[in-house]
C-alpha cells in the first residue's frame, strides 16, 4: 500500500468516526500532491456533504464527473447531496445515473425505491425495491433502460 493509499484509508476511517476536519485536511494534502486523485476528490465530496457544504460538494462531484462521467459512486453521492437538500427530483435523476453506470450500487437502488414509493409510483417502487437482491445478475441489461423520474 502506497503512502497516498494509507492516507486515503485514514481519511475514510475518519469520516466514519465523524472527524470531518481531520479527514478534509488529509484529503486536501493528498490532492495537493496528486490533484487528479479521483478517490481523494470523492472522499472530499463526501466530507463536504457531511459538513452541510452542499454547494462545495456539488462542485467537487461535478469536477469528478467532468473527467470521469461513468463514475457511478460520484453520481450516487450527487444523489445523496440532493437528498440532504430535499431536492428529490434531482436526487432521483442522480441515482438513476448511478445505477445506469454501476448496477452494483445497492444504496442507489434502495433510494430509488423509496423515492418512487414516496411519490406514489408503486410499480416502479417494486421494481427498484427488488433490484438490490438481483442487481449483479440482471441489472446490466436493465440499467440502460431505466426511465428518468
Amino acid at each position: 500500500m502506497t503512502r497516498i493509499q494509507k492516507q486515503l484509508a485514514e481519511a475514510q476511517a475518519l469520516l466514519g468516526r465523524d472527524d470531518l476536519p481531520k479527514a478534509v485536511s488529509i484529503v486536501t494534502d493528498i490532492l495537493a500532491d496528486d490533484p487528479g486523485n479521483v478517490e481523494a476528490r470523492y472522499t472530499l465530496a463526501v466530507a463536504q456533504r457531511m459538513q452541510h457544504n452542499w454547494d462545495e460538494a456539488h462542485d467537487t462531484l461535478q469536477a469528478i464527473l467532468k473527467t470521469k462521467p461513468n463514475f457511478g459512486r460520484a453520481h450516487q453521492e450527487t444523489g445523496n447531496n440532493f437528498i440532504a437538500q430535499n431536492q428529490l427530483h434531482e436526487a432521483g435523476i442522480a441515482f438513476e445515473s448511478a445505477v445506469s453506470n454501476d448496477p452494483s450500487l445497492k444504496h442507489s437502488w434502495m433510494c430509488l425505491a423509496k423515492l418512487y414509493r414516496d411519490s406514489g409510483n408503486a410499480e416502479k417502487q417494486r421494481m427498484y425495491q427488488s433490484a438490490p437482491r438481483f442487481a449483479p445478475r440482471w441489472a446490466p441489461r436493465v440499467a440502460g433502460r431505466i426511465p428518468i423520474l
